[in-house]
């Protein structure tokens, strides 16, 4: 049978394929959660899924990572082999690991911390034209609502609900954006634009939107770079998939131990403010840049400095 029914489109053409088949994936995955639900939370607590007030945070952490699988794991393994390829080879996955830039990538995360806080406490602080005040009060509620769920995911001391939390917040997470937005877009992007820093940075604003969280758009998108140049030298989305995680998996851990009494730092608060502030922001670029440039010159000499066609 013949799957490869995209293989001769345009980059263009291939990427409204991908966003209908994840608001497809979306979709199916909303019916078949609620049906699989339904024997362990009952109707009346799915019928209250979309009340903010709701208290089933285990219901709500089923239906998130179902949703996740549905809009970000599947869609792009699909569309890889309806593209024409091998989706482990489409999606960067058949490298070969190596420690050193693992390594490299797992330090980068952690000294870029106080570049992300910073800039997190600026895209905080935006302030839309006076005409567009009913749309940044919306930003600002939607941001609310965000930061609440994700206190509530996180509110546990229990041994379980850490598991849980780590599995729901950082590994589904870190498989699934990064399949989609580094592996599937990012490839898109390059191959439609000819260029893969136009495929970097585009894929990366569009891995901040997915978010909803307009006041931290610029952290976000700093995020999303640093993973794609690390993709698109080492052609490996294995190094993002392990970036991604510890970024999230710090949160989770941190966030378990200040809410069991172990732990009293912020780690929001690193860089972010305070008389020692511009030393740590200075500190976290020039370590990120020699991070990066350490990863683009242990990168293997099989993938181009200019992977056009690879990233």
């Amino acid at each position: 049978m013949r799957y490869n029914w995209f293989e001769h489109s345009s980059e263009g053409a291939k990427f409204v394929v991908s966003i209908a088949a994840m608001v497809g994936f979306m979709a199916m995955g909303i019916v078949l959660s609620v049906i699989l639900a339904i024997p362990f939370f009952g109707l009346s607590a799915i019928s209250e899924l979309g009340n903010e007030s709701s208290t089933n945070i285990a219901m709500l952490k089923f239906f998130q990572a179902f949703q996740s699988i549905f809009l970000f794991v599947l869609p792009p393994i699909v569309l890889a082999r309806l593209f024409g390829e091998r989706p482990s080879v489409y999606l960067k996955l058949n490298q070969k690991t190596s420690s050193n830039i693992a390594i490299l990538g797992i330090m980068l995360v952690l000294v870029l911390l106080p570049v992300i806080n910073f800039t997190q406490q600026l895209n905080s602080q935006l302030r839309l034209p006076e005409i567009f005040s009913g749309l940044e009060q919306w930003m600002r509620a939607t941001e609310e609502s965000v930061t609440r769920l994700t206190e509530k995911f996180l509110s546990t001391t229990s041994f379980w609900g850490l598991l849980v939390n780590v599995l729901v917040i950082a590994i589904i997470p870190a498989i699934g954006e990064e399949l989609t937005f580094r592996g599937l877009f990012q490839n898109i992007f390059t191959r439609w634009l000819k260029s893969y820093h136009a495929g970097v940075w585009l894929s990366a604003a569009l891995f901040s939107f997915f978010h909803f969280q307009f006041f931290g758009f610029l952290p976000r998108l700093i995020l999303g770079v640093t993973f794609g140049y690390v993709v698109a030298w080492t052609g490996n989305i294995g190094y993002a998939i392990i970036m991604h995680f510890i970024n999230n998996f710090l949160g989770v851990m941190v966030y378990f131990f200040v809410q069991r009494g172990i732990l009293s730092v912020n780690l929001d608060d690193i860089g972010a403010s305070g008389s020692g502030a511009g030393f740590y922001i200075s500190t976290s670029i020039v370590l990120s840049v020699l991070m990066l440039y350490s990863i683009f010159r242990n990168s293997s000499p099989k993938n181009p400095k200019n992977p056009m066609d690879k990233a």
